[in-house]
């Protein structure tokens, strides 16, 4: 990939490989699933996209299985509702997290805050948590909304509910950024 080319050497290359690509459907596209280094779930695509291990393998993609065969412990979902002087005993036992199976468990500091300030176990394995965390301040849902200065259709990931009524197109924007 990193022999010089001539200029017309170049272009033709490049004109073969572009008509290959869109036969193939490749053109245009994002690199495929098969080209990373690591399943989509230890990805961030995993915080930006909520996809089943079923729609990822169909896009060419593929989930890496928890290396821990040995699913024993206590399942997340059975944890106390509240933080009680009994928290104590979850201390280094595993818990199975109640959405993914994910295997995990809680030191002593924070047995201790969450007894503190009593708030109860989470029964979600961390990146689980996190995950959930992003995904309510970060909407990656786009929706189409109209241009608040010319009425072209846009797209805009902004929600609803946050109450941005001035989206602008890239054309109108730029107008009003670069006239004050």
């Amino acid at each position: 990939l990193n022999r010089q080319y001539s200029l017309e050497e170049y272009e033709n290359l490049r004109g073969q490989l572009v008509e290959k690509m869109k036969k193939d459907g490749e053109y245009g596209e994002f690199f495929p699933y098969r080209f990373a280094y690591n399943g989509f779930n230890l990805s961030l695509g995993a915080f930006y996209y909520d996809e089943t291990s079923e729609s990822i393998e169909k896009k060419g993609g593929f989930f890496e299985e928890d290396p821990e065969s040995e699913k024993r412990g206590i399942a997340g979902d059975t944890l106390p509702d509240s933080g009680g002087s009994d928290m104590g005993k979850y201390s280094g036992k595993i818990i199975l997290c109640a959405k993914t199976g994910k295997r995990y468990s809680f030191i002593p500091k924070e047995i201790e805050f969450y007894k503190s300030k009593s708030i109860p176990l989470p029964c979600f394995y961390p990146e689980e948590r996190n995950l959930r965390r992003y995904r309510e301040i970060v909407p990656f849902t786009p929706r189409d909304t109209q241009c608040a200065s010319c009425g072209k259709t846009v797209v805009t990931y902004y929600p609803v509910s946050w109450g941005y009524a001035n989206v602008l197109c890239d054309m109108c924007y730029e107008e009003r950024l670069y006239s004050e």
